[in-house]
Order: C-alpha cells, then sequence, then structure tokens
C-alpha cells in the first residue's frame, strides 16, 4: 500500500527513506521524528555537495586533455605554455575539489547534528 505524506507531517525516519545517508546517520538520536521538508533538503544539499565535486572532476579532465591536445598538435606550436599551464593548472583543480567536498560534507554534518534541527513534538 502506498502512504501518502503531506509536506510539513512529522513522520518516523526509519519507515521513510530508510537507504538514505541521513537515516544511517541518525539512528542513534533520541528524537527520530522528522518531517519530510527536512529529510529531503539534507538529502538535497549532501546531493548538491556532490554534484559540485563532479564538476571539479569534469574541469579537471578539460583542462588535462585540452593541455595535452595543445602540446601534441603541431598548428599549436605558439601556444605550448598555454599547454603545460592547464597541465599544470588540472590536478589543482581536482585536489581542490576533493579538499571542498570533504570540508563541505563536514559542515553539513556539523549543522546538521546542531540541536536547532531536532523536530518539536
Amino acid at each position: 500500500m502506498i502512504e501518502i505524506i503531506r509536506v510539513g507531517e512529522r513522520v518516523p525516519t526509519p519507515g521513510l527513506l530508510s537507504l538514505s545517508r541521513y537515516n544511517q546517520k541518525q539512528k542513534n538520536m533520541p528524537n527520530k521524528n522528522r518531517s519530510i521538508t527536512e529529510l529531503l533538503t539534507v538529502e538535497a544539499t549532501y546531493l548538491s555537495n556532490e554534484r559540485t565535486l563532479l564538476a571539479y572532476v569534469r574541469t579537471f579532465i578539460v583542462f588535462l586533455s585540452s593541455g595535452f591536445a595543445i602540446l601534441k598538435l603541431k598548428s599549436f606550436e605558439d601556444l605550448m605554455s598555454l599547454g603545460y599551464v592547464l597541465l599544470g593548472l588540472s590536478p589543482v583543480i581536482l585536489i581542490w575539489g576533493v579538499f571542498r567536498f570533504f570540508k563541505v560534507r563536514k559542515l553539513i554534518k556539523r549543522i546538521e547534528a546542531e540541536p536547532g534541527l531536532e523536530s518539536v513534538d
């Protein structure tokens, strides 16, 4: 049977989105009742952080491939320095993206654990 949940309605989290990271982390919290809006907001924030990491990885790949293409093609001999700059910059972008991902994830976990996010019964 499909259960309809209205926005703002309080539901026990183990029965809702039981596979989400949010519920797996929150099982030990004394107050497990959260609104569906709170659950979806936290999950959307995690997904946004992952999407940003993927954008950094995509930029890394583009910079790396562009640098190699510039260095390999004979018609771009006057742009050789740009090729080296792109090759040098690409790992910096990847490292910065991974660093930022873990930093933001840590911040999300800290904000999520604040008492203000607990539901009021």
